[in-house]
């Protein structure tokens, strides 16, 4: 399935619809961006009753990457669990889960009608949302850093998301807002 692009003048959407088991690829980059802009968001929604992710950003080495991912939903609940993973594939078996955000589980809860949004806004906040649009719903994890000039992110070689400025100077990375053991778990696609 090919993404659709939409450009406009406040916001470089992609909107992804997943069909279960899919992964996001870019036509220009198939192994995922190198770096992610801000002013950007993609788009998931959980289908079926089986686990999806969306691929957004690989690590240079291609050992690591980050995805929105979520289960199956649930038809007695109406909803779907969505959250933000970096995983660890140098396993070409098990691909480990070394970071995820939100950790709560009723931050990670979303309505079958509505949508989980990444993205890194304007002001530089790297943010997963849920709603009916990134900017309108409801912000589930952010790195809270819109005074720090945050331009793009990239994920590194070891799998740590690092937000940069223009020049490139690292202001933040998920190093230093570790998840809690309990938090990691298996997720196999």
């Amino acid at each position: 399935m090919a993404p659709i692009m939409k450009i406009a003048s406040t916001c470089l959407c992609v909107a992804l619809l997943l069909s279960s088991l899919s992964l996001f690829q870019s036509a220009e980059n198939p192994q995922g961006a190198l770096s992610y802009p801000i002013n950007s968001s993609v788009r998931f929604r959980s289908s079926g009753n089986l686990s999806s992710q969306a691929l957004v950003l690989s690590s240079a080495n291609n050992g690591f990457y980050l995805a929105v991912q979520g289960n199956g939903s649930d038809a007695n609940s109406g909803e779907y669990l969505c959250w933000l993973s970096v995983m660890d594939q140098t396993d070409p078996v098990n691909h480990l889960q070394v970071w995820r955000a939100p950790c709560d589980p009723v931050l990670q809860r979303v309505s079958m009608n509505d949508s989980c949004y990444f993205g890194i806004t304007s002001a530089g906040d790297l943010t997963l949302v849920v709603g009916q649009s990134f900017v309108t719903g409801t912000v589930t994890y952010s790195s809270n850093t819109s005074t720090l000039g945050v331009s793009h992110a990239v994920l590194s070689d070891w799998g740590r998301i690092l937000l940069q400025t223009v020049n490139n100077a690292t202001v933040f990375t998920t190093g230093d807002t570790p998840s809690p053991a309990s938090c990691l778990g298996p997720f196999n696609l």
